[in-house]
């Protein structure tokens, strides 16, 4: 007779046991089903310190400007890609010495990588475009310079010039300098 307690309340203790699993993976497991994949993808950009020197500071970390081109190619980026910045696909970029690190991650496998590579293009085109600004930046101080002192324009280009310093065309970084410190 004894055993046969013993059996039932051996099954009743399993029976509750059983039950406590079910609803404890009931309640846990639809939240853990439903989250998503990340995958996710690595480029390399590397920045030459000397040539584009106005990008970094003098112990060689990207200063503001480089900042700034980073904030101009995800602006861009986020045009072109839906999912850019949001849930689905997340960026982050690391400096070691010259070398910039993208890293992606997202939910799309075949979209992060392609987006990753495109990222670095962007940034590569974004880095060069710098360099021309700094040399027009220059141009358009030195021409104001000139305007100041009363010097005559002399030809066409250098009246499309200095029209483009006074009708203020383009937008820099930086304001028009007479002698660029870079």
């Amino acid at each position: 007779m004894s055993m046969s307690r013993f059996s039932k309340e051996y099954g009743l203790y399993l029976t509750i046991t059983i039950v406590a699993i079910v609803i404890a993976c009931a309640a846990v497991l639809p939240r853990r089903l439903t989250q998503p994949t990340f995958y996710s993808s690595t480029t390399q950009v590397t920045v030459d310190r000397v040539r584009y020197a106005e990008l970094f500071d003098a112990q060689g970390v990207p200063d503001q400007d480089m900042q700034n081109i980073l904030i101009q190619t995800r602006t861009l980026l986020k045009q072109r890609n839906k999912m850019f910045a949001t849930v689905e696909l997340q960026d982050t970029i690391t400096w070691n010495n010259q070398v910039g690190t993208i890293r992606l991650r997202g939910t799309n496998p075949t979209e992060v990588v392609r987006i990753s590579d495109e990222y670095a293009t962007e940034f590569v085109r974004h880095v060069q475009a710098a360099g021309g600004r700094e040399i027009l930046r220059n141009i358009l101080g030195w021409e104001t310079v000139r305007s100041l002192r009363g010097e005559d324009a002399g030809d066409e280009l250098t009246t499309m010039v200095r029209d483009m310093v006074r009708l203020g065309v383009f937008t820099f970084n930086r304001p028009i300098e007479p002698v660029s410190s870079y």
